[in-house]
């Protein structure tokens, strides 16, 4: 359970003392820090994406027209669209093998790069490796301050309510379709989510769950684990709704 000081400011926005505000009603909830520092971690973060990315494209140029076919596995369209081109090349780096017994592009980065790293990138770097995509839906929202919750482990975040040019449609009971990175106790979204029609929330949850079930035959107990090392699942049912296709059988692999 995070913990926050009584008498800091409440993060729900209000002015007043978090002790006279949301303490009471505060449980198991992953509070964001101050807005330095939470900017400056959100620059660093992007900083350490591009520099994933840059190396990718330099080092393993043939590579990515294979990882895109494997990330649309689950889709019944054929293409990666703008919407989700900044979400593949984030799940490309971090996630993404080459062989199923192979580590991820992320690991060969920083075996190379472990003598010039600072101490805060490798800490960046690492709670990077621990993340994952998922599908989040809102659970309130108050001035600047966002809770959301993940549908398939129940994980509450609170975020701030910035996501660029998506941020005014994003409302209570929203479904948000990005990844969460954790840095210093704290939640902070990378890039942009894109939001998921609502009511879809069932028919994703049957269809991810009907996949993790089959999957545990691999040793994936953990449904975050699944959510890491299976993304292809999730991001090719959301591709699908969000431009409208929706089969109630996930494609086979």
């Amino acid at each position: 359970m995070s913990y926050l000081p009584l008498n800091d400011p409440c993060p729900c926005g209000s002015g007043k003392e978090y002790g006279q505000c949301c303490a009471q009603s505060a449980s198991c909830q992953v509070i964001h820090f101050p807005r330095g520092k939470r900017n400056n971690f959100r620059a660093i973060i992007e900083e350490a994406l591009e520099d994933l990315i840059l190396y990718a494209r330099r080092y393993f140029p043939n590579w990515d027209n294979v990882a895109q076919a494997k990330f649309l596995s689950y889709s019944q369209g054929g293409e990666i669209n703008q919407k989700f081109a900044h979400i593949f090349w984030q799940w490309y780096v971090l996630n993404y093998r080459f062989y199923s017994d192979v580590s991820p592009l992320i690991d060969f980065y920083l075996v190379e790069m472990e003598d010039i790293l600072t101490e805060k990138m490798k800490t960046v770097y690492e709670a990077l490796q621990h993340s994952y995509l998922s599908i989040f839906m809102v659970n309130w929202i108050r001035n600047n301050t966002v809770a959301v919750s993940d549908i398939f482990c129940g994980e509450e975040h609170i975020i701030e309510r910035d996501f660029g040019s998506v941020t005014q449609f994003i409302e209570q009971g929203s479904l948000l379709y990005g990844r969460i990175i954790k840095l210093e106790n704290a939640s902070t979204v990378i890039g942009r989510p894109l939001i998921v029609n609502a009511e879809q929330k069932s028919y994703l949850l049957d269809e991810v769950s009907a996949v993790y079930l089959s999957e545990n035959s691999r040793n994936r107990g953990d449904i975050r684990e699944f959510l890491r090392e299976c993304a292809e699942v999730t991001a090719g049912l959301v591709m699908d709704v969000v431009q409208g296709i929706k089969k109630n059988r996930v494609k086979s692999k």
